[in-house]
């Protein structure tokens, strides 16, 4: 399936219905779709589209969007001046494989997640994804990749030229070989000095060969490592990793991207209580910290908490003064405050059944707001 951005809920289509499928269509295909070209002329009319609303939401609680980030980077200030239909940047997820299995993921995006999801919620990992997409997508629709698809990549071939961002996702992206093959491509081609490339990884790997022999060639390279805590609750939470392997990891991607590494902090009712912990160990390592809001799985998002935990949390947040934790966290309190449903229920059933297949136990690592959201139910 094929969305506009890596935010977005919704899916281009066919015209007869159909969602795209890269492991059979082509990017070609999608972008002179009618269902991309309804979505570019909602923009430029200056009308909000259904597939952004995720971004719209965020702007609403005073949070940077996606969409906002990306109008910086490209220079828009204004939709409705989209008139140039050449692809320029590519969002590529080109499959689920990962090392991790997060607490916060799902089977759609590490492989890893397959089997304990089965064992534990007793149904599959292509109707989970059906289930949580929407109720129309059936199991047979997930789960294609692009891999064996050749139109795909012989259509990429021919779309490299104009292409300037390559934002690459997983599963964990460093696993993928063929995303490596892609830029060494793009390099031979001569275009890799005009492009940049984004990566989101879980900071386990250390790609040395392609920091050392693929990254240079080309005009950028800038590293998102997703790490949602420190010590005993980093590795909680992105189990099976070790918190002292990714240190060193990031101690290295430090030394060898400079200003180009970020670390995406994702926020979820797991972890909030943390948060400014989090932030000043990344701020006295010299690295910057995107704070990323969670939405799904819904009973893990910070706006589903009880209100005497939601209290709690803002009672504590809200009383550091540095203008480096007020910044970023006052736009997540704002929108943890919002009126919405108590899934306290829905999150500890799910806490306390991989905790047991785990054998790891919440209360033991996160004592404190342990102690809040028990007294909350």
């Amino acid at each position: 399936m094929v969305s506009p951005c890596c935010m977005s809920q919704e899916f281009f289509r066919k015209d007869n219905g159909d969602l795209f499928s890269l492991s059979v269509d082509t990017l070609s295909d999608v972008w002179q779709s009618n269902s991309l070209k309804k979505l570019r002329q909602t923009l430029i009319d200056g009308k909000q589209a259904t597939a952004c609303s995720v971004c719209y939401m965020e702007e609403s609680h005073g949070i940077q969007s996606k969409r906002i980030r990306e109008n910086l980077r490209w220079g828009v200030s204004d939709s409705t001046t989209l008139v140039n239909t050449e692809l320029k940047s590519l969002d590529l997820k080109l499959g689920n494989t990962c090392n991790l299995k997060c607490r916060i993921c799902t089977p759609g995006s590490s492989s890893l997640w397959i089997k304990e999801d089965k064992e534990v919620n007793g149904y599959s990992v292509l109707e989970h994804i059906a289930i949580n997409i929407k109720s129309e997508v059936t199991p047979r629709m997930v789960m294609q990749w692009p891999e064996n698809n050749s139109k795909f990549w012989n259509d990429l071939e021919h779309l490299l030229p104009t292409v300037e961002m390559f934002e690459i996702y997983g599963g964990e992206p460093f696993l993928s070989k063929q995303h490596f093959e892609l830029l060494r491509h793009s390099s031979a081609l001569g275009y890799s000095s005009n492009q940049k490339v984004h990566y989101n990884s879980n900071g386990t790997i250390y790609p040395e060969d392609a920091i050392t022999n693929i990254w240079p060639k080309f005009k950028r390279v800038d590293v998102m490592l997703s790490i949602d805590g420190i010590g005993n609750q980093f590795e909680y939470q992105r189990h099976p990793a070790k918190w002292s392997q990714v240190e060193e990891n990031l101690i290295r991607f430090k030394e060898s991207l400079g200003s180009d590494l970020e670390i995406c902090l994702t926020v979820s009712a797991i972890n909030i209580f943390y948060v400014p912990e989090y932030i000043e160990y990344f701020e006295r390592m010299g690295v910057k910290v995107w704070l990323n809001t969670l939405y799904h799985p819904s009973k893990f998002c910070i706006a589903n908490l009880p209100v005497k935990a939601k209290n709690a949390v803002r009672h504590k947040l809200s009383g550091y003064t540095s203008s480096a934790l007020i910044e970023p966290i006052q736009p997540i309190l704002d929108f943890m405050m919002k009126d919405n449903f108590d899934m306290s229920v829905e999150f500890w059933k799910t806490i306390i059944a991989h905790d047991k297949y785990r054998n790891e136990n919440y209360e033991m690592i996160f004592p404190e707001f342990y102690t809040i959201l028990h007294d909350s139910i």
